[in-house]
């Protein structure tokens, strides 16, 4: 297991520097204004959709595909019949994506620049077949790791960085900054397919198939609390997307550029942790044994929490100078270094307790019973978002990045609580009184 969490950690290190890459190249040809801004306006609502729907077969898939291991055939129909539905479920989320665009656009201000924008429309809809193909691939590459092909999975991840890259290099120049999200599309479905591929005769049976849809449609049912949960880990560019253009042109692009450096850096403290740790939770909890239990948590989430503090200090210490040599060419001014800067500074306690809060939400849905907690957690942290984004939206970026950290660390504070309790004992270990 420490073999595999190092290899798929390493493997993570890569796709952070790819996602550099990606963002060197963003920044290189489109600089921080209004070609950035309208990307991720458009890119706001389906990323925020296929963020709540990819993290909540992510966190639910692996331990209930895990579950039926000593069920081969049970394993095999449920594998099948569930992703016939989520295959049928990305589709309509196709179609309805093309009504919401519309609505997304009418939320932005009447000036705003972002609507004027030539690409704005072809941005939503690709937008939109990104989401569906998000979808699909998180199902996927889930399946890989409850059948602990970690590695294999934590490599497919990397080929929508790949087409990225590529696309933006060779199309900017032709088709502007659609290059960026047509390369993610393509690097999507490719993971996609390649994923089916490699799962190929990992569920097999000698026994005669059936069609499980009962056991599926319970899956989907536990969908409101999972997604509601996992929405904090999204809802963040729906939130910016709302308030950055009334604070001004190239806010969104500068907490964009920001919060894709915490992401890729941070994903090197909880990429092994939270793809290899699940199984074994889910281990611990059908034991039946809640002081191993939380004993494992305790230790997960100091390891989690040291990591990710290590990985911050530079962003909080040296974020300037980060900027500069990562990004200072091209048509990124000395402006743009300046308001992501101050902007990444802010943002970096956030980064710590959302890394922590990673850990402790997919601990807590391998616990019965604590979806409900878990759903009012997660939705809180998108209202306390939106209501402190509005208090500092007159500080621009930089008071949105402060917005995010004091979201994050009033929430991640509840998360471990609640966590610690329904484990059968406090953050300390102590069982509860009774027990």
């Amino acid at each position: 297991m420490l073999r595999s969490s190092i290899v798929v950690t390493a493997i993570t290190l890569l796709g952070s520097a790819m996602g550099f890459v990606v963002q060197l190249i963003l920044a290189h040809h489109f600089g921080a204004g209004t070609d950035v801004d309208v990307y991720l306006f458009a890119l706001s609502w389906p990323t925020f959709f296929a963020g709540m729907v990819s993290a909540f077969l992510s966190y639910v898939a692996i331990p209930q595909l895990v579950a039926r291991e000593s069920d081969p055939a049970g394993q095999r129909d449920y594998f099948t019949t569930s992703t016939i539905a989520i295959s049928v479920f990305a589709v309509v989320v196709i179609l309805i994506g093309f009504g919401l665009g519309e609505l997304q656009t009418a939320s932005l201000p009447a000036d705003s620049p972002i609507r004027a924008h030539a690409q704005r429309a072809r941005l939503v809809s690709i937008g939109w077949f990104i989401c569906a193909a998000q979808i699909g691939q998180a199902y996927l590459l889930s399946a890989l790791h409850a059948k602990r092909h970690h590695v294999t999975s934590a490599g497919l991840g990397l080929l929508p960085y790949v087409g990225m890259i590529v696309s933006t290099v060779l199309f900017a120049e032709q088709i502007g900054v659609s290059s960026v999200a047509a390369g993610m599309l393509a690097g999507t479905i490719a993971s996609t397919a390649a994923a089916a591929w490699f799962l190929r005769g990992r569920f097999v049976s000698d026994k005669p198939r059936r069609w499980p849809w009962a056991e599926t449609r319970a899956l989907f049912a536990a969908a409101p609390y999972a997604v509601v949960a996992l929405s904090c880990f999204s809802i963040y560019a729906v939130v910016d997307a709302f308030w950055a253009p009334r604070a001004g042109e190239g806010t969104l692009a500068s907490l964009g550029y920001a919060q894709r450096l915490v992401i890729a850096i941070g994903n090197l403290a909880v990429a092994g942790p939270s793809a290899i740790l699940v199984p074994r939770i889910t281990e611990l909890v059908r034991q039946a044994a809640p002081g191993t239990l939380r004993h494992f948590l305790r230790k997960t989430l100091v390891t989690v929490g040291v990591g990710a503090a290590i990985f911050a200090l530079p962003l909080a210490l040296a974020p300037e100078l980060l900027v500069r040599l990562l990004f200072a060419r091209g048509n990124f001014s000395e402006t743009n270094v300046g308001n992501i800067a101050a902007t990444l500074a802010h943002m970096t306690p956030g980064m710590v307790c959302m890394l922590v809060s990673v850990i402790s939400l997919r601990a807590m849905f391998c616990i019965p019973g604590a979806e409900r907690a878990a759903a009012v957690l997660g939705g809180a942290w998108g209202f306390l978002y939106f209501a402190t984004s509005a208090l500092m939206v007159s500080r621009g970026a930089p008071g949105l990045a402060s917005a995010y950290s004091m979201t994050w660390v009033t929430i991640c504070v509840c998360i471990i609580t609640v966590l610690f309790k329904k484990a059968g004992g406090d953050a300390h270990g102590r069982a509860p009184a009774g027990c």
